[in-house]
């Protein structure tokens, strides 16, 4: 199961998703449901008191809303009695772009993370490890906990990138403050850049990059691979770039 069955099951024919890397738009597939009741239906909250599989059904749509690089949706789900294995499908790797699959492996691993913050809500803790036999799998294997809904719960089905355009306001202190606290652990470092010489720098090295980029013919015929033109694509193929 990847996300494309997941979706047509909770969803049916009223909505297809196509995602980026953190970001996702659908569209009404026909006359019968709005766009917004097409986006309120993908994002709806998990639904406390559910069992069985259909509770490891709703984990598993709440994995997919996980950020995956251009959209190519590189897992697969298989449901057991008590856990879910979720394991890389290469055959959506993108060579070009991510040659050592260090992005596809990342995608997994925000899976997984979706699954460990939303298992409490249907009162389970869930407990993620590697498989033994080292074909890059996850099992995330469920106990029975106590029931409750985290503030990173609550944000899965919320989180979304915005390619909207910046109003060139500065970040408030109080939010930078936030980011920091939320910035800490083993190994993590926070850097801001605040002035305008280094964010120009650091614009001028992105633009340098995707100058790079977009002058490969490789990258860009794996890049319109994954590119959907028209709704039509994006409702009938369920995943890539729109």
């Amino acid at each position: 199961m990847n996300r494309r069955t997941v979706l047509r099951g909770s969803v049916g024919a009223a909505a297809v998703l196509a995602a980026g890397a953190g970001a996702f738009t659908l569209w009404a597939h026909d006359g019968s449901s709005s766009w917004v009741e097409g986006v309120m239906a993908i994002r709806r909250p998990i639904a406390p008191g559910l069992t069985g599989q259909e509770a490891l059904r709703e984990l598993a749509r709440y994995a997919t809303l996980a950020a995956n690089s251009h959209n190519t949706q590189a897992w697969r789900f298989t449901l057991a009695d008590t856990s879910i294995s979720i394991a890389p499908d290469f055959s959506r790797r993108t060579p070009n772009v991510d040659p050592d699959d260090h992005h596809l492996f990342v995608s997994l691993g925000a899976a997984a993370e979706n699954i460990v913050q939303a298992a409490p809500i249907l009162g389970l803790l869930a407990e993620p490890r590697f498989k033994t036999d080292g074909d890059g799998s996850i099992v995330v294997a469920f106990h029975p906990g106590p029931t409750l809904t985290s503030p990173m719960a609550a944000a899965i089905p919320q989180r979304q990138s915005t390619r909207s355009l910046y109003d060139g306001r500065p970040v408030p202190a109080t939010d930078l403050d936030k980011l920091a606290g939320a910035a800490t652990g083993d190994g993590i470092e926070i850097i801001y850049l605040t002035e305008r010489p280094a964010i120009d720098a650091v614009g001028a090295l992105i633009i340098e990059g995707d100058t790079v980029q977009m002058t490969d013919p490789a990258y860009l015929d794996e890049l319109k691979h994954w590119l959907r033109f028209s709704y039509t694509d994006a409702v009938h193929l369920g995943d890539g770039l729109f």
